[in-house]
Formats: C-alpha cells, structure tokens, sequence
C-alpha cells in the first residue's frame, strides 16, 4: 500500500468515525426502565414522560416502558399515575448509549394533589366498604387492588401518610367525544389506553402532543398546556375527523 492510499484509507476512516458520532447525536439513546408500585399487581398505565421533549411511554402490566430515539441532553423524567405520588427524576443524562432509569410509585394520592394526608384519609371513606360492581365503586379507591375497599386500604395509605412534594404542580387534560366517536388518546406518542371521551388527572403542568386515532381516519394532533388547578380542553376542530376515504387515512399511517 502507498502512502496516498495510507492517507487516504486513514482519512475515511476519521470521517466515518465523525459521521456516526454524529448520527449517534441525531438518533439519541434509549431510555427505558421499570416501575414498581407498591401493592399492585398491574402496573400498566402510568405515563413516562422526557419532560420539554414532547416523548412519553406508556408502562406494559409488568411496568416496563421504553422510550427511544432521546436526544442528547440533560433532562427531567417523571412517572405519573392518578392515585399516585408523581415520581421525578432530574438532571438524568442523555448521550449515546442506553439509560436505565426505574421509577417506584407510591399509592394513595385520592385526593390528587400530590400529597397524602388526612384529605384523602376522608376521601376513602367515603366508599368505605364498596365492592367491584357497586354504584359507589372506585378502582382508584381499591388501593390494595383485591375488589373491596377496606383495612387492607386504609393501612396502606396510612403507611404513606405525609409523603409526597406539595411542589410539583398538577392540572388534567379533558377530552370530550369525537366525530365520529370512541377515538383513541395519545400523549407525546403514547397510547394510553383510553379512548374519547376522557380525563385525564393529575398530569404535571406543562406543553403535551395528544393524539387522537380513529380507523380509516386521518389522525388529529393538537398541543395542549396544562396549568396547574386547571382543565385543558380540546378545541373541537381537533376533535371532529376529516371525511376521509379509507385509502388515503391507510397511505397517512404507512408514511
């Protein structure tokens, strides 16, 4: 080998080192982890959130999210689920490689506040006694998730009592029914489950991308700012669907 063709093997390599260090930057890294949330047994639903991203998780049963593709920073990440303490973690660093963050929910916010104490203490007893099926039944309120809201409850909000950060901030997103109706809800790209019409409570304040999907249709996508004490709404434009023949609705979600 030559010595141009030394130099010249040696430059492609440099740049190709630079270019997939930059890719790297432009893909971002993986974050993902899991939840545990005292006493249940399902631990799906609770919304993971890269906080000034507009990117968000939603956990599988097992309480396993993943959010990819995260950009290079320092960022905010919170678990959020009515009837639990808001987990946060801050300044969590973002580069190349993978992250593994795992959260721990507490149980027992009744009242939605981000605090446990005496508040929601009344509020269970307020259904002291329902059972799965009665008018006065409340899954948020079976803390102990075993289809009765009794002593099991009680002791475990008890157990929590005075925990929680009176700090962070708390409003909900309301989204009333669609035309045509029965829509799923997305956030930051995130199925949640839920489908129009819906409240979300118990969200932490800020800007949020909600999706709404419905087959054969195009997609709707507005974004929300949540403030705190506050119910944000869905303009009606963005809830009612364009008329669209199936074709084009399938050629929108295959792009």
């Amino acid at each position: 080998m030559n010595k141009f063709n030394g130099k010249y093997l040696t430059l492609s390599l440099m740049i190709f080192v630079f270019l997939l260090m930059q890719t790297a930057v432009v893909w971002g890294a993986t974050v993902s982890g899991t939840v545990k949330i005292e006493g249940k047994k399902d631990k799906s639903g609770v919304l993971i959130t890269i906080q000034g991203q507009n990117m968000s998780a939603m956990t599988d049963k097992d309480g396993i999210y993943s959010i990819k593709d995260v950009p290079s920073g320092s960022y905010t990440i919170t678990a959020q689920k009515t009837g639990n303490l808001t987990a946060i973690f801050s300044d969590v660093k973002v580069e190349s490689e993978a992250v593994t963050i795992d959260f721990e929910l507490t149980p027992g916010d009744l009242k939605i506040d981000n605090q446990i104490n005496l508040l929601d203490r009344i509020v269970l007893t307020s259904v002291w006694g329902a059972k799965s099926g009665d008018a006065s039944w409340n899954t948020m309120m079976d803390i102990y998730e075993d289809g009765v809201i009794d002593e099991k409850d009680r002791d475990l909000l008890l157990a929590n009592w005075r925990k929680g950060n009176p700090n962070v901030k708390l409003g909900s997103i309301s989204i009333e029914e669609t035309n045509p109706p029965g829509a799923e809800i997305l956030i930051n790209g995130a199925n949640t489950g839920k489908k129009t019409p819906y409240t979300f409570t118990g969200v932490i304040v800020g800007e949020y991308i909600v999706t709404l999907q419905l087959s054969d249709y195009t997609p709707q996508e507005a974004k929300v700012k949540i403030t705190e004490n506050q119910v944000a709404s869905i303009p009606i434009e963005f809830r009612t669907f364009d008329n669209q023949p199936p074709e084009f609705a399938l050629d929108y979600r295959s792009r």
